[in-house]
This record gives C-alpha cells, structure tokens and sequence, in this order.
C-alpha cells in the first residue's frame, strides 16, 4: 500500500491568485454599493440609506478592514438614531 504525502499548509494561502482575484471583487462590489449611496435621492428614508452602509461594513469586513468598517457602522447607527429618536421641534 502506498502511502501518499500531503504536504497542505493551513492558511498558507496569502497572495494566492484566487485570494487576489477575491479581493478585487470584493473592491469593486464595494465601490458599486459607495457609488449607490452616493446617488441615492435625498428623499430617501433612513431605512434605505442604512441597508447599503450595512452591506458596505460587511464587505469591508470581508476585505479586513475592521477599522474601516467599525467606523462606518457606528456612524450610521448614530445617524439612525437621530432619525429616530432625536429632538422633535
């Protein structure tokens, strides 16, 4: 019987083309949603504004970028709130 060599190193696929190529997609799913926010009406509800940033937090997530993504989370969440439950004049 033979017995077969693997020589499989977990994570040591950094750099990969398959990692590259990931990462690029992730870019550019993340500059179309950016570009989405951007040309959003300014009619638009708080609902509909939040649901793009939400998604553009997770791909960042994805990208690694945790500050990135932190940062643009908790902003909306505060704007959200002062939607919500803010002063009324």
């Amino acid at each position: 019987m033979k017995y077969l060599k693997n020589e499989f190193q977990i994570g040591d696929r950094e750099g990969t083309a398959d990692e590259t190529a990931s990462a690029q997609h992730l870019e550019a799913k993340l500059l179309n949603i950016q570009a989405a926010i951007e040309n959003l009406p300014t009619t638009a509800t708080t609902t509909e504004k939040l649901k793009p940033t939400l998604d553009s937090c997770y791909l960042l997530l994805d990208l690694e970028r945790k500050d990135e993504a932190w940062t643009l989370a908790a902003t909306a969440s505060i704007r959200r709130w002062r939607n919500s439950y803010g002063p009324r004049q």
